[in-house]
């Protein structure tokens, strides 16, 4: 039983969101953090957890013109942002394409601006989508974490998204308890 949290980030929220979601799930199952441009292949076993996450482009997930996007403005409107290496590298929309599941639990979130949903979409739910079309079972609701202008995390997210990590695996281990009495 170990839960997969990968992730992808262009300026850093996301995977500070990703390593805080590890945290509580370390607390109690065995757990790896995977940015996506060293992810190669995830061997997953029945009993475990994959937990993807992006960062929210144009409503939905990155694309290979929104990143190159997000990284022209980073050197030009942002120079307060960092960019993450790697950051023209295919993402977690283009790996998801590829992934195969065999009813792996699954869980997605992502990161977006400080403004109403219907307004700033979410990558959470084109991922969540992508990871049932690969065969994956939804184990919760899709999550959203919002950053600031400056793109971090607001007050509260990094505590919120290790909440979520330990709710994932509390459910994570029950699910595995509940699979280990009827076999």
């Amino acid at each position: 039983m170990k839960a997969f949290v990968v992730f992808e980030s262009e300026f850093g929220a996301t995977r500070q969101i990703a390593e805080s979601i590890e945290v509580g799930l370390g607390e109690s199952v065995s757990t790896e953090l995977v940015n996506i441009h060293a992810v190669g292949s995830v061997v997953l076993a029945p009993d475990d957890l994959l937990i993807v996450g992006a960062p929210t482009h144009a409503r939905s997930l990155p694309t290979a013109a929104s990143r190159a996007d997000g990284a022209a403005h980073s050197s030009a409107d942002y120079r307060s942002h960092q960019l993450e290496p790697e950051p023209f590298a295919p993402g977690v929309r283009e790996w998801l394409d590829t992934l195969r599941l065999d009813a792996t639990s699954c869980a997605a979130f992502a990161t977006t601006a400080q403004i109403p949903r219907l307004l700033s979409g979410s990558a959470a739910v084109g991922i969540m989508k992508r990871l049932r079309n690969a065969g994956g079972s939804q184990a919760g609701p899709a999550q959203d974490f919002v950053v600031d202008k400056q793109g971090a995390p607001v007050a509260g997210e990094l505590a919120r998204a290790q909440e979520w990590g330990r709710a994932l695996a509390a459910q994570m281990r029950e699910a595995y308890t509940a699979g280990a009495a009827q076999r």
